[in-house]
């Protein structure tokens, strides 16, 4: 009978295999069941945080951010674009430019240079002050008896924003005139570009000449009135001089007189030749009073010759302090008074040089005072012209939206920014 043979010692049954790994199988499965549980609570907190409670449904500040991003897409950029785009298309009037080139020639004399130092010195700053002319609100005012500009720039019809009012008050004219003009000068060589827009060409082109005439009057009147005002100040210099030389000879007077001398070089020539005798006259003296010592030491003659030595002495001594203050005394010495004499005659021949360059001045001011050598030369004259160059209407629009579009974007990104801070 044969016998079955079991298994193996320590090796465990396939059956008992199975059930460990069904076991585990088990417990596995059972701890994901957990998780799961534990899982579906947080996942529904969360999505109740994002959308306002149960399910999906939005927050009600999201709502609100949409609501208030579609009003401000309608209000910044559907409103301005399609704005914009009515006007430049529709309603924009037609403005046609006229162009002039000038500079400003002349003021090479005196006073044109004296108006130049006041405004910068050269030709140019002659062209600066016409540019600054045409920009500021006395060509508005100048041009009344040309062009009514109220009257020129009114002329727009179904157009509510390029006219200008007829009740604008003169600042809001001079603010409107500004836009309606564009003035450039060339630093270098002093050339003025003029623009000018209207409603029609007639219009731009008269008022354009009418602002031209109204500049050179303007300088030339600049220029004459300089020049009165540099002849008036060249008569009241020649006045002062005169009256300064006047002074400068009566104190030369008052000291001639003073001491007694009309003329200290002739004075001091005559005292020269007086001592230049007596010393001649004392050498002869000196030779005879030695001969006379020698041949007759004892006679009066020697006595005589000696005392007339001393006398001839004591006068050229005399002299000699009187020219070049040797001694002290009251009497004031030739040398002082020649110093005294001489700042007096110095101070006559400054005052005359001075009255005679004064006089040279005045006679140029009367001179310039009947010239006119100050004139606008028109390089590019203005023409009627024929085509509407303004507004630029695509252009015009383009910006429009481009701004419109940036603004709306921003707002946008601002909104999300307070949304997530909020939330």
């Amino acid at each position: 009978m044969a016998m079955t043979q079991g298994p193996k010692a320590g090796t465990p049954p396939v059956d008992a295999h199975a059930r460990r790994d069904l076991e585990a199988a088990k417990a596995l499965s059972q701890e994901v069941r957990a998780q799961i549980r534990e899982l579906i609570p947080r996942a529904r907190t969360a999505a109740s945080r994002a959308y306002g409670g149960g399910g999906f449904k939005p927050r009600r500040i999201d709502r609100v951010l949409m609501r208030v991003l579609t009003l401000a897409f309608l209000v910044i950029w559907v409103i301005p674009v399609v704005g914009g785009g009515v006007y430049y298309g529709f309603l924009a009037a037609d403005q046609y430019v006229t162009e002039s080139r000038f500079s400003i020639n002349g003021g090479s004399s005196g006073v044109d240079l004296a108006l130049g130092g006041v405004i910068g010195g050269t030709s140019s700053s002659y062209s600066t002050y016409a540019a600054e002319y045409i920009k500021s609100s006395n060509v508005v005012e100048d041009i009344r008896d040309y062009v009514d500009l109220k009257s020129v720039f009114g002329k727009v019809q179904n157009d509510p924003i390029s006219g200008l009012k007829p009740e604008a008050t003169l600042e809001e004219t001079v603010e409107f005139w500004r836009n309606q003009i564009k003035v450039k000068t060339e630093s270098l060589s002093g050339q003025v570009t003029f623009q000018l827009r209207a409603f029609t060409p007639e219009d731009s082109l008269a008022l354009h000449e009418a602002v031209l005439a109204k500049t050179e009057a303007k300088i030339n009147e600049i220029s004459d009135r300089m020049r009165q005002v540099r002849l008036q100040e060249a008569e009241v210099a020649v006045a002062r001089a005169r009256t300064a030389l006047e002074a400068a000879l009566k104190d030369l007077a008052r000291t001639r007189e003073k001491h007694g001398i009309l003329d200290v070089e002739l004075s001091i020539r005559s005292y020269e030749e007086l001592i230049q005798s007596l010393r001649s006259e004392r050498a002869k003296l000196e030779q005879r009073l030695a001969v006379s010592r020698i041949t007759t030491p004892n006679a009066p003659e020697v006595t005589i010759l000696a005392s007339q030595l001393d006398i001839l002495n004591g006068q050229i001594d005399a002299l000699n302090a009187k020219m070049a203050s040797q001694t002290s005394g009251d009497a004031e010495s030739l040398a002082a008074i020649a110093v005294d004499i001489g700042l007096r005659e110095t101070d006559v021949t400054i005052a005359r040089t001075e009255l005679v360059a004064r006089l040279a001045d005045l006679e140029t001011a009367t001179s310039e005072l009947v010239e006119q050598d100050m004139f606008v030369e028109i390089n590019v004259r203005p023409t009627l012209p024929q085509k509407a160059t303004y507004p630029k209407r695509w252009q015009s629009w383009a910006l429009i939206t481009a701004a419109a579009t940036v603004l709306y974007l921003v707002t946008m990104g601002l909104g999300y920014l307070v949304r997530d801070n909020m939330g």
